[in-house]
This record gives C-alpha cells, structure tokens and sequence, in this order.
C-alpha cells in the first residue's frame, strides 16, 4: 500500500528529475555568435601575419592567459605579446594542419577544441620537430559583440 509519505517521496524525486532534464538543456548558440568565432581565428591569423606578436596579442582580453605546456602560465596582453614574438624569433611553422573540434558557446563564453599538427622549425638551423598538439580556447563576448580569448591552453597528443 502507498502511504503519503512515499507518495511524496515518488513525486519529489519525479519533479526533481524533470528540473534535472531542464537544466541540462543548453540554449543553441546565434548562427551570428558562431560565425564571429569561426571569424576571429581567420581575422588573428592575418593579424599576426600583419602586426606580429602585437597581432596576436590584440586578439586576447587585457588580463587573458596562455597556458602553455610544461610551463608558467604567461598572464596579460602585454605578458602575451612579449611570449610570442620570442617564439616568433626563434622559430617558424611549417606543414600546418588543423582539425576543428567542438564549438561550445553560451552565455557570452565559448570553448573551442582542435588539433594543431605540423613541423617547427628553429631559425638557428638544425632539423625541424614534429608536433601534434590538442587545444582549447576560451573566448569572451565583448561589450561590442566581438570575441577576445581569454584562455588558451594546449598539450602534446603524443605520448
């Protein structure tokens, strides 16, 4: 026999179960929002092609962050820019290839993941190095609707 206090018990557990699958629920991010993100890496790319390590570090939020493996986390746009034109002195890419991953975005945030392989190549000479690299981006919407990466953090896919 069902006593109330089960009753209550089934219902609780029922309603909280289908707030669960509420909540759970993502609202689909803009066509617009995706578009401006798929936008950015084209628009950095040819910023950094352009204007160098300035380009690249244009593209982040004033306190954003490149995590980079076995390595200090280099803080701030100015960090930033400083970071990469060292890389930029040092080395060259070559043979790039990339896959796009998942594009996640809601709230005005949005995580991007994909690979990144190809050869770097030292300008002090010596043979080019393989890499073969996971990503994940985080980017912010701006007050003027543009996208800033706030984080970016990468690992070696070979073992």
């Amino acid at each position: 026999m069902l006593t109330l206090r089960s009753l209550a018990l089934i219902l609780a557990i029922g309603f909280a179960g289908a707030s669960h699958e509420v909540a759970a629920q993502k609202p689909s991010p803009s066509e617009a929002d995706v578009a401006a993100i798929n936008a950015v890496y084209g628009e950095w790319s040819q910023a950094m092609a352009a204007r160098g390590a300035e380009g690249y570090a244009s593209f982040f939020v004033a306190d954003g962050a490149v995590l980079p493996p076995d390595g200090p986390a280099i803080e701030g746009r100015e960090a930033i820019r400083k970071w990469i034109q060292k890389v930029l002195d040092e080395s060259t890419v070559k043979d790039a290839r990339l896959s796009w991953g998942p594009l996640l975005v809601s709230n005005g945030m949005a995580v991007r993941r994909f690979t990144l392989s190809g050869q770097r190549v030292l300008k002090k000479g010596g043979d080019p190095a393989r890499f073969n690299n996971k990503y994940v981006d985080v980017l912010q919407k701006q007050p003027d609707g543009s996208w800033k990466f706030v984080y970016r953090m990468w690992s070696s896919n070979e073992g």
